[in-house]
């Protein structure tokens, strides 16, 4: 280390040279990683404005949420223009009068009566989840760092051609760097004039998605990305069941488990959440609590199912030495169990009940 010290005083701007050894080591992979992302982005976009399906689901919404909210025959088109993408996140809230159901629900029993084609919409878009997790913002300032690293190969370059010396070695040496770095500064700049082509192209494609849309340039536009990615996982999940339901088949429901335990976990546990909370008004912060203030009205073996996936969803997120399931397929049988058995409590109920799901009134612009 003190010899590399000694020999390294004797380069001028050894630090400068340094971090540009530096962005040249690590160039590659980031402006491949940055570039990967662009496209993906770009893909997306385009393949959330081609489909055919998500914008006559948007269509039905906006028409059955203007029936429900202002009767039909009524010259509704004055109030309400259109639906907004950022209005998909609250159909799953907006309750029916008796809040026995959402308006996303009864959006999927009325789809499926008059469309039923519009329910594969999330088929369409394959790539919408992947992109909402992608920051513009960030890829913006990843594209700006790289820009700035080339500009200080250039600058190097420029400081490296004035400096005098008379150590012919040293004076060679120089020369011989300072030709390296010109050549890579060239080959730099030519990839980051596709990079800018993909950023230019990903502007366009933004702008063509918010003219298609209707939407004002406010949110970013992952975050409008984000909100038909979760209203498509929210749709597909409420649709499945809403099959098992009518199928009068819920022992056989589908549930699409994760390859990744922590996925599995996180996905089983909100699935129960959801069912508890919406179909027997538990209450609570987690699985646990919720559980607890039903435990009277569900029978003891499901409680401890829904206990054990509670228990193991915790210890993956809080334990960092805990990487994946101890025993999955036990997992998801206590899962499959824990399902079934809320599965027939809920049909039991609503015939018993003599239930008949009413149209909710709904708010949505």
């Amino acid at each position: 280390a003190e010899q590399f010290l000694m020999v390294a005083r004797k380069i001028p701007r050894a630090q400068q040279k340094l971090r540009c050894l530096q962005f040249k080591m690590d160039f590659a992979l980031r402006v491949e990683e940055l570039r990967g992302n662009l496209k993906l982005l770009i893909r997306g976009i385009q393949q959330v404005c081609a489909s055919d399906r998500f914008a006559g689901m948007l269509e039905y919404i906006f028409h059955l949420g203007n029936l429900l909210n202002f009767g039909e025959g009524v010259e509704y088109t004055e109030w309400v223009k259109s639906i907004t993408i950022s209005s998909l996140a609250k159909l799953s809230f907006t309750k029916a009068y008796d809040g026995r159901i959402s308006f996303l629900q009864y959006v999927i029993q009325s789809v499926e009566r008059d469309e039923p084609h519009l329910a594969l919409f999330s088929d369409q878009l394959p790539l919408i989840t992947k992109c909402s997790k992608l920051s513009v913002q960030s890829l913006v300032a990843e594209h700006q760092s790289l820009k700035s690293g080339l500009r200080m190969l250039i600058n190097e370059t420029q400081k490296t051609a004035i400096f005098k010396t008379d150590d012919a070695d040293l004076r060679e040496d120089l020369a011989e760097s300072r030709e390296s770095m010109r050549l890579y500064a060239m080959e730099v700049e030519q990839v980051l004039d596709g990079v800018q082509e993909l950023v230019n192209e990903l502007e366009r494609e933004k702008k063509h998605f918010l003219n298609y849309f209707e939407e004002e340039d406010v949110l970013p536009i992952d975050e409008l990305l984000g909100f038909i990615a979760s209203f498509s996982e929210e749709y597909s999940r409420l649709y499945h069941t809403y099959l098992s339901i009518i199928m009068g088949n819920t022992s056989s429901r589908k549930f699409v488990y994760s390859t990744n335990d922590y996925q599995l976990a996180i996905e089983t546990s909100k699935e129960l959440e959801y069912l508890l909370e919406t179909e027997f008004n538990a209450h609570g912060q987690g699985l646990h609590e919720k559980v607890s203030s039903i435990e009277s009205a569900i029978p003891v073996p499901t409680v401890r199912s829904i206990r054990y996936v509670a228990t193991l969803r915790n210890r993956l997120i809080h334990d960092r030495e805990m990487k994946a399931l101890p025993d999955r397929q036990t997992f998801i049988k206590k899962f499959d169990d824990a399902m079934v058995e809320l599965n027939i409590l809920i049909e039991k109920k609503r015939l018993d009940a003599g239930e008949v799901p009413a149209a909710p009134e709904c708010t949505i612009s």
